[in-house]
């Protein structure tokens, strides 16, 4: 069988899958709980399922009966979705993060805060500044030192996680860009919320989103209306 590559599921695609599901069994499901599902799956309906599966599953199973999903549930069932990721997934992301340092974790996070499939590498150390301060008091690696995390991500003994543009210098995106949703999840899974380089400060709505190809530069336009707690600029040259 051929494999082809789909294109990545607008926003409030995404969560109309969670939606439709929860609805089901006359459950609702907060709409930040929403967002940060949209979120974490990188657009990959596969992602959204499963999530939204265990999710299920937590409420169903939880000793207090709930037609409201909490955050509890939510956070076990990003934990519960890790665990049941394939092993093709799994083996670059646990070969990258089992080095001698012992920062190569929050390095790769890092690589995965944005809505752009092809980043910079200063766009990046803006993302991991912010992922390094929150995990204080762990010491943060400066520009010099995350560069060099990264370049090491594009070795089979990092797990080959990372290709470089051919055109554009210091400019990478991912392998196996499913592999994105992954991380994602196992940031999640360790309080980190990833997101993406653009922020709205709209009234909330579900606003329509278009998808975009998930070969261009750049994943479906994060829609009006979705907020993030933060912002990030970008001070260092590659």
């Amino acid at each position: 069988m051929e494999t082809i590559e789909l294109p990545k599921l607008s926003w409030d695609a995404r969560w109309a899958i969670v939606i439709n599901a929860a609805r089901k069994f006359d459950i609702t499901v907060d709409h930040e709980m929403l967002v940060r599902i949209a979120a974490v799956s990188d657009g990959y309906p596969y992602y959204v399922h499963l999530i939204t599966e265990k999710l299920l599953w937590r409420v169903y199973e939880s000793p207090v009966e709930s037609k409201e999903v909490s955050w509890d549930h939510y956070h076990l069932a990003i934990k519960d979705s890790i665990q049941s990721i394939s092993a093709e997934l799994k083996r670059p992301y646990e070969l990258a993060i089992n080095q001698r340092t012992s920062d190569l974790e929050e390095v790769l996070w890092a690589t995965a805060d944005s809505e752009w499939i092809h980043r910079y590498v200063k766009d990046m150390y803006s993302s991991y500044e912010h992922i390094a301060k929150s995990l204080e008091p762990k010491q943060i690696l400066d520009y010099k030192k995350f560069s060099t995390r990264i370049r090491s991500l594009k070795n089979s003994s990092h797990g080959e996680i990372l290709i470089p543009d051919e055109h554009k210098k210091g400019m990478y995106s991912y392998k196996e860009k499913m592999l994105r949703g992954y991380v994602r999840m196992q940031a999640e899974a360790n309080g980190i919320e990833l997101i993406g380089d653009k922020t709205e400060t709209k009234p909330k709505q579900l606003a329509h989103a278009t998808v975009k190809s998930s070969s261009g530069y750049h994943q479906p336009k994060i829609p009006d209306g979705v907020t993030f707690k933060r912002s990030r600029s970008n001070n260092h040259e590659d």
